[in-house]
């Protein structure tokens, strides 16, 4: 894969009273969530040194788990996963620093001997590559939840924040039912839960919050009861009713939602049509997905707060020739469960406030016949159907 490189710079203050440029050497491997321009790096930076500097003296910081840090050569190397950090200068110790940050000891009010080495403490945090090492630990302790949003430099309490948050899961089929499953883990404990149907022996195939003692059991007392065994304190409004008009949905505004997330698959383009555009009217953010047998969909993410589009403006399909998505007598569990974990990711970043890994303007087609995945923008550009 080819290497996308970007060169990053942060001032720091030397004794003399001048300023020297610290450069930072970027390398994105994988996919490039979001990037940033030379300016808005200098002055996060700068705000972020004058963060450590007064209001966080005392914090003591540790790498990010997922990240590693490493010297080669006289370079101070950050990596991830996805990304890599270079950073080369003679101003700072490499090795005693690496030994303090590998080892969450690292104190910016006492460790830190040179305005060089503030200038790239104050870099790595505001990239999210430093965390601060005793509030992990304290929130370890608290929550087995604690480490469970690490990726997330944005905030580091993403997985309390997520408590008091509520979310509709509309259809708890083969996508719905993995949502919740995810949507649970993460920490949320407010669901509205809406579907129709009755739990089969088939359903226990694709559909993995349902027990065999499930079967004949309406699907959102089922679900409900998946929750209540993972969280004592859930609090789950059920409501089994099939979406045929927009009046069947009105107690899913009167819930006041966070989120909506449309799975409803009997049929889809007509609930969707029912659904997406009512939700829209009432400035309510809405995510929606769905399969066929070795392909599906999800996204983008509707907020009429800041999407570009109306939902009305991208395609359910894409192949156009291809007349309608019908209801499937059939499905391959996987494709569930890819779509699924793909819908709850960018519904659980959303909420925990980390837009910039939500994508709010391409439908994403997954081919798992060829392993493709096609990112689709709006067929047109308008803000109202």
């Amino acid at each position: 894969m080819s290497t996308n490189r970007r060169f990053l710079q942060g001032n720091a203050e030397c004794g003399s009273g001048q300023r020297r440029h610290l450069r930072l050497r970027t390398d994105y491997r994988g996919p490039l969530l979001h990037t940033r321009d030379r300016r808005n790096a200098c002055r996060r930076a700068d705000d972020n040194a004058f963060l450590v500097r007064s209001s966080q003296m005392s914090a003591t910081w540790r790498l990010r788990p997922g990240w590693s840090i490493t010297q080669v050569d006289g370079e101070l190397r950050v990596r991830s996963d996805t990304r890599a950090f270079s950073v080369t200068s003679s101003q700072f110790c490499l090795d005693s620093l690496i030994e303090r940050i590998r080892a969450g000891t690292l104190n910016v009010q006492s460790d830190l001997n040179s305005p060089a080495e503030n200038s790239l403490i104050s870099a790595l945090v505001t990239r999210g590559m430093l965390i601060p090492s005793d509030a992990v630990h304290s929130q370890a302790q608290e929550s087995p939840l604690a480490m469970y949003f690490t990726h997330v430099p944005s905030n580091p309490n993403s997985c309390f924040s997520l408590k008091d948050k509520r979310v509709a899961i509309l259809g708890l089929g083969g996508i719905g039912a993995g949502v919740l499953q995810h949507l649970v883990g993460s920490g949320l404990d407010h669901f509205l839960m809406l579907d129709f149907d009755l739990v089969s022996k088939r359903n226990l195939e694709l559909q993995f919050i349902y027990r065999v003692s499930d079967v004949d059991r309406p699907k959102t007392d089922a679900a409900a009861d998946y929750v209540h065994q993972r969280s004592s304190t859930a609090e789950i409004v059920s409501i089994n009713r099939r979406v045929s008009s927009r009046a069947d949905l009105l107690d899913v505004i009167n819930y006041s939602p966070d989120l909506v997330v449309i799975c409803i698959d009997d049929p889809p383009e007509a609930s969707f049509d029912i659904s997406a555009p009512l939700m829209w009217e009432n400035r309510i953010p809405t995510m929606h997905g769905g399969v066929m047998i070795r392909s599906g969909f999800f996204g983008p993410l509707f907020d009429p707060r800041v999407s570009p589009n109306h939902p009305y403006s991208f395609p359910l399909r894409s192949d156009s020739s291809v007349e309608s998505i019908c209801r499937l007598e059939m499905a391959f569990s996987p494709v569930n469960s890819t779509i699924s974990a793909l819908i709850a990711a960018e519904v659980i970043h959303f909420l925990c406030g980390a837009t910039h890994l939500v994508d709010f303007v391409h439908r994403t087609f997954i081919d798992l016949d060829r392993g493709v995945f096609t990112k689709v923008q709006a067929l047109r550009n308008n803000h109202v159907p």
